[in-house]
């Protein structure tokens, strides 16, 4: 698929705001564009490309493809949310990572689960932990004193 030719409207739109001198009418946005709104500021384009802290803008018609290349590697949830966090941007990413992860079935079928071990009952010391020991080492003197 070569993305470079088509220019998405969600991409068209965020062009649009950022060229904008006067103030933006947020009521006549959708709730995403109104995230892209205050983080504008932070917002810049690069050979066609919008960028938000160094992170690929990814517009809402590439994100499907996004993910699936995110999670080919069945890398698990944390290291496919840290491989997107790296290169790309969107609002919401890491929700849509854990749905496509949680959703994986070779990923749920390999995953390392942490054993559950019953809890083994102990014996409790009549004493605090160090009174113990001054207690020991006090008979240990004592014992050697009067022998």
């Amino acid at each position: 698929m070569q993305h470079n030719k088509i220019i998405p409207y969600h991409n068209f739109v965020l062009r649009n705001l950022l060229q904008r001198k006067e103030p933006i009418d947020k009521s006549a946005l959708s709730a995403e564009l109104k995230v892209y709104v205050k983080i504008l500021s932070d917002i810049y384009e690069a050979d066609g490309i919008l960028f938000h802290n160094h992170k690929v803008i990814v517009p809402t018609e590439w994100r499907s493809d996004m993910l699936k290349r995110i999670h080919e590697g069945h890398l698990g949830m944390d290291k496919c949310k840290a491989l997107g966090r790296s290169t790309l941007y969107w609002p919401g990413m890491y929700q849509d990572i854990e749905n496509v992860v949680s959703r994986c079935i070779t990923c749920n079928g390999h995953c390392r689960q942490q054993q559950h071990e019953s809890l083994l009952p102990h014996p409790v010391s009549e004493f605090p932990s160090g009174r113990r020991q001054e207690l020991i080492s006090l008979r240990c003197m004592v014992k050697t004193t009067f022998l």
